[in-house]
């Protein structure tokens, strides 16, 4: 259904890519259509999506279900009629978790005159924020799952939309579990990147607000092999607890480090740490003492639109998937509802102009539409003010590590106590 796209930038910085030209002049590249409509070219033409993607390193499953899930909603889409109209297109691409290369992509595709409709802005906030800019620039649209608090950040990402709490919000639950559960000296264990960063500041705003003392911060590097010195120094603190988060492969490196060490700390996970699959990375011996807070769409029996998600999200899902989801269905989730987001802005907006569906992206909070699609969150109140759609109640829950069943969730969490 999508075409991928690869190869790296040579020499490129970033700044000048973003700010470059995009005039009739450039190459063509690997565009998908030579149409130029950034919206309301009616139902003859596609309703064009590009995706840039990590389909290749360290983070390589969590893009591929991303796919996966735009995959999906395309699917269902396309079978009632696309978007206003509009045949669903996709333009799949894989920037590698790398910025520079992610711009260099898109630049490439706007220089050719294949302006999309809408952009899945990355599989990684680094690779979000490197984007805004020219999506800023050339005022298209983006949904995605990305949660850097910078992209908060209006008069830089003014055209992205997340399907997400932002760090904040998120961690200010995590600091309510913490506290249920009992744990008021709490060690922390971040990602290096730009979402690890995010949460690192709403951690030192929230959990000390919930009455928890951080006993030290320290951070591991997104394809890290072994993090037993960070541990090590996290232990020496004597915490009641240890909060991680992060996601990808290296969180299993970081549970195996812990086990070796023979450090028994309850571990509370975050959500990005909830959804990748960490069963599937270490041994049951490594997930003693381990929840994690999780979407509730990953949780059995927490599901917000319980019957939209499993009679029609979760079978398309499975068809893109080949039968077979290897991480949490949230990041599947993920994919499918920015069609779905985007496409009840199309019909709150009676277009698919760019402009016209942000302003009704901004609008769902005091007008949500009357019959959405969306399966990951039973909610994105957007405002004029706020591009993360929050944390509504009830969508989010402690969960265990455990393996995940042919619906991508795993069992609740056993309550506090």
């Amino acid at each position: 259904m999508g075409r991928i796209t690869g190869g790296f930038a040579t020499g490129a910085v970033i700044a000048a890519l973003v700010f470059a030209g995009c005039g009739s002049d450039g190459d063509s590249g690997d565009s998908a259509s030579t149409s130029t409509s950034g919206g309301g070219g009616g139902s003859s033409e596609p309703y064009r999506v590009y995706a840039s993607l990590s389909l290749s390193g360290p983070l390589a499953g969590i893009g591929t279900a991303e796919q996966h899930g735009l995959e999906a909603a395309a699917e269902v889409l396309n079978a009632g009629g696309g978007i206003d109209g509009r045949r669903v297109e996709l333009d799949i691409n894989d920037d590698g978790s790398d910025p520079t290369q992610a711009v260099s992509l898109l630049q490439r595709k706007l220089t050719g005159g294949d302006k999309p409709d809408l952009v899945w802005p990355g599989s990684t906030s680094n690779v979000t924020l490197a984007l805004c800019p020219l999506l800023m620039q050339q005022r298209v649209l983006a949904l995605g799952i990305t949660a850097s608090s910078d992209i908060g950040d209006l008069d830089r990402c003014g055209y992205n939309f997340v399907m997400g709490p932002a760090p904040a919000d998120s961690q200010r639950a995590v600091a309510e579990q913490l506290v249920q559960r009992g744990y008021r000296r709490v060690a922390v264990l971040l990602s290096n990147d730009a979402y690890g960063e995010a949460v690192q500041k709403a951690v030192e705003e929230t959990f000390p607000e919930a009455g928890i003392e951080i006993t030290q911060i320290e951070n591991f590097a997104p394809d890290a092999l072994d993090a037993s010195p960070q541990l090590r120094r996290l232990r020496d603190t004597n915490p009641d607890a240890l909060f991680i988060e992060g996601q990808g492969a290296a969180l299993g490196k970081v549970l195996e480090s812990r086990q070796q060490l023979g450090w028994d700390v309850p571990v509370v996970g975050g959500t990005g740490f909830g959804g990748s699959n960490v069963a599937a990375l270490v041994g049951p011996d490594a997930l003693r003492d381990v929840v994690m807070w999780q979407w509730g769409v990953g949780v059995r029996g927490s599901e917000p639109v319980p019957e939209l998600y499993e009679q029609t999200a979760l079978p398309a899902i499975q068809r893109a998937a080949d039968g077979e989801l290897r991480v949490a269905s949230n990041l599947y989730a993920g994919g499918y509802d920015a069609l779905m987001v985007a496409d009840a802005a199309a019909r709150a907006a009676r277009s698919v102009d760019a402009d016209a569906m942000r302003d009704a992206l901004r609008g769902f909070a005091e007008t949500p539409p009357s019959d959405p699609q969306w399966v990951m969150l039973s909610e994105y109140p957007y405002t004029a003010e706020k591009n993360f759609s929050g944390l509504p109640p009830g969508d989010f829950a402690l969960a265990l590590p455990e393996r995940l069943d042919d619906h991508g969730q795993v069992p609740p969490a056993r309550a506090a106590g």
